[in-house]
């Protein structure tokens, strides 16, 4: 199978406030289909080409995060390494769904952020939850969380 990667596509961000982040800030990302067949597909009779990382789940907890990385608008805030994650799996994710990810900021503090987020399947005419997610995110410098706002 070729796969050629593409870019997520920023469906919305919602900002209370222009150039800051802000409790309820949010976003929502749509990701092409494409990767878990690639990773899922056969090398040989013994192994796929994503073996060991469990992407059925790595996927969507990931899809979720980086919602919250684009809420806490982390390519220009810099906040956007994720200390910690809690997350539940509620359906499985087939190798050809888009995936709709979404997150809101529900805690700044010092040196972290913390987002509620969500990864669904897009099944026209709805969407199908696959994983929701708290991501404590954090700004780093020389390997270490710092304060955000300094």
């Amino acid at each position: 199978m070729h796969y050629l990667p593409t870019p997520v596509e920023i469906l919305s961000v919602t900002r209370a406030a222009p150039g800051t982040i802000s409790l309820c800030d949010q976003a929502w990302c749509r990701h092409k289909a494409g990767l878990l067949a690639y990773l899922m597909e056969e090398v040989s009779p013994v192994l796929r080409r994503g073996s060991g990382v469990h992407p059925a789940t790595g996927l969507p907890i990931g899809m979720a995060i980086h919602a919250a990385i684009v809420a806490c608008d982390g390519e220009q805030t810099g906040i956007g390494v994720c200390r910690a994650v809690e997350a539940t799996l509620e359906a499985p994710l087939a190798p050809r769904d888009d995936v709709i990810s979404h997150a809101t900021i529900i805690e700044i503090g010092q040196r972290h952020v913390t987002c509620r987020a969500e990864a669904y399947a897009e099944r026209v005419p709805s969407m199908q939850l696959i994983a929701a997610a708290r991501v404590v995110l954090v700004r780093v410098q020389q390997g270490k969380a710092v304060p955000l706002f300094a």
